[in-house]
């Protein structure tokens, strides 16, 4: 029998995660932190993907998990105390959410904070800007067009379309 953890418990326990710096693990990090105590360095979080960026950075309390290594597996295994997981949550009785409801866990967050951590950016240089200003609308009306086709109701815009960007974009895409 597997043992049943509470998110407080993660102090001093190991958690697999995909790349520490991910946007889906910063936000649970965050909601850990602040609903639930967890200082992320008190936990040895165990990575399977290495930084995009060469210069990127890991705290000490980040690890490198061994190649093809599966976290589920490792969890199942008890190699681990809990992985992040998303879409490879697998449908085994033995594997249970550690944040009850994790959906309404990120909807409180989201309405108590009013941000969604940053994932994937556009990037428009000013030469694209000055140059082919018909470019840079077209680019942000498909955006903003996309967008309104897989919106979400009543939940977490995970991937907002915003105008925080460059004043001179934002002079040539309104």
């Amino acid at each position: 029998m597997y043992p049943h953890l509470e998110p407080a418990d993660l102090a001093g326990k190991t958690v697999g995660v995909r790349s520490y710096t991910q946007t889906t693990g910063l936000w649970v990090r965050a909601i850990l932190q602040s609903d639930y105590g967890v200082d992320p360095a008190s936990v040895s979080w165990l990575c399977f993907d290495r930084p995009h960026l060469q210069e990127d950075t890991n705290p000490d309390f980040v690890t490198w998990g061994e190649e093809g290594k599966d976290p589920v597996g490792m969890l199942l295994d008890g190699e681990l105390d809990a992985t992040m997981l998303d879409i490879t949550m697998p449908k085994d009785p033995r594997v249970k959410t550690l944040i009850p409801n994790p959906q309404h866990a990120a909807l409180q967050w989201y309405a108590r904070e009013g941000l969604v951590p940053s994932n994937h950016y556009v990037i428009v240089p000013d030469a694209l800007c000055e140059q082919r200003p018909d470019v840079v609308r077209e680019v942000w009306r498909m955006l903003v067009e996309s967008r309104r086709e897989v919106r979400p109701e009543g939940g977490v815009d995970e991937w907002p379309v915003d105008d925080l960007f460059h004043p001179l974009v934002r002079e040539i895409a309104t």
